[in-house]
């Protein structure tokens, strides 16, 4: 093989793999080779073994022979250089590992050598690229070392003598006398590392090193676990605020609330990062965004109670929930709820039989599909799936499919309309517009978390819910319910309920005659209406003599939680032959 000269180093074409560019680099000061096209490396040993197809005791005796070095001594070598692993914590080992790493980190991670340094935290280079493979963290007990936690690059985890529950916090060493204002708490060592060297920084520009620095510690065994701090309860306890800086994911949240139940009483605070962990902050140049969070740290609050110092805040976010559009006929409706149904909400729709609530849903249904970005996800409870498609293909095609005399004259109203009912069904990249549950009781619910969930609906309409609750017990009604309101909480989705009106009382008049009902009409548990953010009800008398009048039906808004405009919202005309309907004034003024 030839070696062609490069500096203090050497290259060749590389006989593990077929090349015509040398990509073999040798490096004799650190007796490594490595190839940058197929990734082999090693030392003499590794070359020997894969250029000879031999093992391990049979590389060493030709290395042996090539180089008139003895087995032993070569062994010895090896040992001490690549292979610390597995061995008991000892001076030794400690010694042995510091003459194979080092505290300069060449950036690694935006953290300063002097920082590295300051914490005993030492770096192990790639012979061939000097990139950082590992990081090896000091563990101390009593702040006396005891190991280290190692961190392979880019995340994984060995260690070396004692780095568990019983030992110190990370960092803690450096601190153990201290007390004062503050002290905070990260996930990990890098975030610890990160987070110190922003808060020394920002201590020295305001010249007050004098007073000491903040201190920062980790546990040792991720963000999860609160035992190893918890241990350290009366250190925590020096300070007037424990501030507490995990990831701002779901797996952060969940165990900073864990880490606050442990701290001292009172003192636990979060900061609420945003834009990536702390090292993020770091890398990304963002130190002054990272120490204006830390100085507006909020105090941690049991579950479910907010110090009204986070209002505005929570304020701001409540203004700014997205507002579902309705229909154009509806915009008196749009109006008075200020922009639409608010994402979030249970909306409860009510009617007496054969007043066109469901003729008003599909018209919701199919402004939302064809109009806005939100997903569908339909569970019909009346209409089977091919029924629900003539409906609000007719108001989609703008005419009645159903209005056919003959069978051939219904499917003709649909092949002939075909490719624009096929734009209705599926966007242009051929995916669903909307999805329709079958009235399988029983699944109800694992369907409709299955819709939100695996299939990205924000809007659920129900149609009507009181199929779901004619065998249910009123606790059981009640229970449905409080499901809806969690899983619109949780989820930030809108549901909308379709509701019948209870059968009108002897010498009342009836709701399909047009009587003025309310919501305590609506039929069901009253769970049903108390739950809803906005409640609307559609009366209609269908048997009114005058086509005009039968047709018309009034809108009023009992319910808009938040907004509070209630009453009269229009009276709307539906066309029958076009299956449309229209604000009732604008439909006059067109005819």
């Amino acid at each position: 093989m030839e070696l062609i000269p490069t500096g203090d180093e050497y290259k060749a074409i590389c006989p593990f793999h077929n090349e015509k560019t040398p990509s073999l680099s040798v490096v004799p000061s650190k007796e490594m080779f490595y190839c940058f096209g197929c990734g082999a490396g090693g030392d003499a040993i590794d070359f020997v073994k894969n250029i000879e197809k031999i093992g391990f005791k049979k590389a060493l005796k030709r290395v042996s022979e090539i180089s008139g070095i003895e087995e032993g001594a070569i062994v010895t070598k090896k040992e001490e250089e690549y292979e610390i692993v597995g061995k008991e914590w000892s001076d030794e080992v400690h010694d042995l590992l510091k003459k194979t790493t080092s505290t300069n980190t060449k950036g690694f991670r935006g953290i300063k050598d002097s920082i590295a340094a300051y914490f005993g935290v030492r770096q192990e280079f790639d012979t061939s690229t000097g990139a950082v493979v590992k990081q090896f963290y000091p563990c101390t007990k009593g702040g006396a070392l005891s190991g280290y936690k190692v961190r392979i690059v880019p995340k994984s985890f060995d260690s070396y003598g004692e780095t568990g529950k019983a030992c110190d916090p990370f960092g803690w060493f450096r601190f153990k006398q201290s007390s004062g204002k503050y002290c905070l708490i990260t996930a990990g060592e890098i975030d610890q590392l990160s987070a110190y060297q922003m808060l020394k920084e920002y201590t020295d520009s305001k010249g007050q090193a004098e007073y000491g620095y903040i201190p920062v510690v980790s546990s040792t065994l991720g963000e999860s676990s609160v035992g190893q701090l918890q241990d350290k309860y009366e250190w925590f306890d020096k300070f007037e605020r424990c501030i507490i800086c995990y990831d701002p994911d779901a797996p952060g949240e969940a165990a900073a609330e864990k880490l606050a139940k442990v701290l001292p009483r009172g003192k636990a605070y979060k900061m609420e990062l945003s834009y990536g962990d702390t090292n993020k902050y770091l890398v990304d140049g963002k130190q002054k965004e990272w120490i204006n969070l830390f100085f507006k740290a909020k105090k941690v609050m049991m579950t479910g109670v907010t110090g009204s110092g986070s209002l505005l805040e929570k304020m701001k976010e409540y203004v700014s929930i997205p507002r579902i559009t309705l229909p154009k006929f509806l915009h008196k409706l749009e109006e008075k709820l200020r922009g639409g149904f608010p994402i979030g909400y249970i909306i409860n729709i009510m009617a007496a039989s054969g007043a066109g609530k469901s003729t008003y849903i599909d018209a919701m249904i199919l402004h939302w599909i064809m109009n806005t970005s939100y997903k569908v996800g339909v569970v019909s409870l009346e209409a089977s799936e091919g029924e629900y498609g003539v409906n609000i293909g007719s108001a989609f095609i703008e005419s009645k499919i159903n209005l056919g005399i003959t069978v051939e004259e219904r499917l003709a109203s649909i092949t002939n309309n075909e490719e624009a009912l096929q734009t209705l069904f599926t966007d242009d990249n051929g995916n669903d517009r909307f999805y329709i549950v079958d009235p399988d009781i029983d699944t109800m619910k694992q369907k409709i978390e299955y819709l939100i969930v695996a299939l990205g609906c924000k809007i659920i309409v129900i149609d009507p819910i009181q199929d779901i609750f004619d065998a249910m017990p009123d606790d059981q009604q009640a229970a449905f319910m409080k499901w809806e309101k969690d899983l619109v909480k949780r989820e930030q989705v809108t549901i909308v309920n379709i509701s019948h009106s209870r059968k009108a009382q002897s010498g009342q008049k009836a709701g399909s005659k047009g009587a003025d009902l309310s919501e305590e009409d609506m039929m069901g548990h009253s769970s049903i209406y108390k739950s809803g953010g906005i409640n609307l009800i559609i009366s209609r008398n269908k048997e009114e003599e005058d086509e005009i009048e039968r047709n018309t039906s009034r809108l009023k808004v009992t319910k808009a939680r938040g907004i509070g405009f209630t009453g009269f919202a229009g009276e709307y005309y539906y066309e029958n032959k076009t299956h449309k309907i229209w604000d009732k004034e604008d439909f006059l003024k067109r005819v």
